[in-house]
């Protein structure tokens, strides 16, 4: 199966909702690369309490960050680099 990505510009505009859809629907892994902000209730987190099926996995992001802004803005203000590989 191909990689499906979901974007979305702002905050609030229903990003996590239609990513749990599709991976109902379609019984995917999920893995958002980056978390920046609600650590404690990351998107994650959220599609685990939402999505029923027993085949998905939820992949661990590769950056946690404490900044709930944008990925790059976040990283600068936490001090963190984020690079490609």
């Amino acid at each position: 199966m191909s990689n499906i990505f979901i974007t979305g510009i702002g905050t609030d505009v229903g990003k996590t909702f239609v990513a749990a859809i599709v991976t109902q629907a379609l019984q995917a892994d999920y893995w958002k690369p980056i978390q920046a902000g609600e650590l404690n209730n990351s998107d994650s987190l959220v599609l685990e309490r939402l999505v029923s099926n027993k085949t998905t996995k939820y992949h661990k992001s590769a950056f946690n960050l404490e900044t709930p802004m944008s990925p790059h803005a976040a990283a600068r203000i936490d001090g963190v680099s984020i690079k490609k590989s």
